[in-house]
């Protein structure tokens, strides 16, 4: 029998080769249980990912993956990765320069474990953000998380 992490990263290479732009593949991921295993596949598209896609690229993958045995021991599940996405990838990182997002840090930065505020810039290692008028360069060792976040600009 093939394992579901295996079963994922057929799924992650069959994807790569049937989503076209402006879809971009955001993940393919395992969640559940051992006996309830869901294959979580997660887009993105400029503009926002709709419900539409998310149903239409469903019952292509459904259809084409029909015949292999590929989706007998998993549930699939495909979504839109949302405006608050975690950035896992330095090339994420690097594609939401000028958003807003929060920073869950490994070592504190003037006593604070999270620090909020716009990306400026990737380096080597690390990620220039502007937090409360303040620039910073953050290390992506010190760095726990990296969250997108929607801007509170009220005054």
């Amino acid at each position: 029998m093939t394992g579901i992490k295996e079963i994922a990263s057929q799924v992650e290479t069959y994807l790569r080769n049937v989503i076209m732009e402006p879809l971009t593949l955001y993940s393919v991921e395992v969640k559940g249980s051992a006996l309830r295993p869901v294959l979580s596949i997660t887009l993105d598209k400029r503009g926002g990912v709709s419900m539409q896609d998310c149903s239409l690229l469903h019952k292509r993958i459904l259809h084409d993956l029909a015949d292999t045995n590929i989706l007998q021991h998993a549930t699939l599940e495909v979504s839109s990765c949302g405006l608050t996405r975690v950035l896992k990838h330095d090339w994420e990182i690097a594609k939401n320069t000028g958003k807003f997002a929060a920073f869950s840090l490994r070592t504190p930065i003037e006593g604070a474990y999270t620090l909020t505020g716009h990306i400026l810039a990737t380096g080597e290692a690390c990620v220039h953000i502007e937090a409360g008028g303040v620039k910073y360069t953050l290390p992506l060792a010190d760095i726990k998380k990296i969250k997108l976040a929607i801007e509170d600009k009220r005054v």
